[in-house]
């Protein structure tokens, strides 16, 4: 029976926004499930309590989002993480774009909540909760997702982001080097292509793991790197492109890591 509880939330995670091309206005209509925003679930700001003060941090990766996305038309974004208002408002504001949130840090903290996370070794919830069909997604982001999952449900995430990603789709993912024994989980909001507002809220969900850029080039084997950076803060960036269909068998190489100060 809590199965099929948990099995009914999901249903109603995915978050669907629709932008405008009229540049610096937000006309974007956001639904959850059949309700309004916020009105099922309510987005980190409304509804969670911050662990610790807000703080600005620096991107390379977004610029190069955002590059990548002017060339598309009706572009769909997939975001991994909670819904953050900023970032809502930064790429309707920008695109004439789909925006998609898979909430996995909701199945996170419900899951850890629950002790399911002890019992499901096999990772498969992590599939069903991305749904979108294959290669009709032109950008994931997700931001400080992949260490919150084990070996196996970080690789079955890699795999369900490949199938979905389009041909020259981008992935935007980040992770920190270093052990947060904290539970709860951070987000990320737009504030220019070179600035994001990271905000750390209390949650079930811990870190499982602390990763290096080998592990997650090797996990996302199937893209190729756009770009890599280090960050002074010991946070990485790593920028993917899904190969064309014509170019499907070549590697990637990856770009060396550079230090922000």
């Amino acid at each position: 029976m809590a199965a099929a509880r948990s099995g009914h939330r999901r249903q109603h995670r995915g978050i669907y926004v629709t932008g405008d091309v009229r540049p610096r206005s937000m006309t974007g209509r956001v639904t959850l499930g059949s309700g309004s925003f916020g009105g099922g679930r309510p987005a980190p700001e409304a509804g969670a309590a911050l662990s610790e003060p807000d703080r600005l941090v620096s991107t390379r990766a977004v610029g190069i989002l955002i590059d990548a996305l002017r060339s598309r038309e009706s572009p769909m974004l997939l975001d991994l993480g909670r819904v953050v208002g900023d970032n809502v408002a930064f790429f309707t504001s920008r695109f004439a774009c789909r925006l998609v949130v898979a909430d996995l840090f909701a199945d996170l903290d419900e899951r850890s909540s629950a002790g399911e996370r002890n019992e499901d070794q096999t990772g498969a919830w992590v599939a069903e909760t991305i749904r979108a069909e294959p290669e009709s997604v032109d950008a994931i982001l997700c931001w400080d997702t992949l260490e919150h999952l084990t070996a196996v449900e970080g690789q079955i995430l890699a795999e369900r982001l490949t199938r979905v990603l389009r041909p020259e789709g981008i992935l935007l993912l980040s992770f920190s080097g270093e052990w947060n024994a904290r539970p709860g989980y951070a987000t990320y909001g737009i504030v220019d292509p070179t600035t994001l507002r990271r905000q750390f809220y209390a949650g079930a969900s811990r870190q499982m793991r602390v990763l290096t850029s080998r592990e997650v080039t090797e996990t996302f084997r199937n893209l190729s790197i756009v770009d890599a950076c280090l960050f002074a803060t010991r946070a990485q960036e790593m920028v993917f492109r899904k190969p064309s269909h014509s170019t499907a068998t070549g590697k990637g190489v990856a770009s060396r890591p550079r230090l922000e100060v």
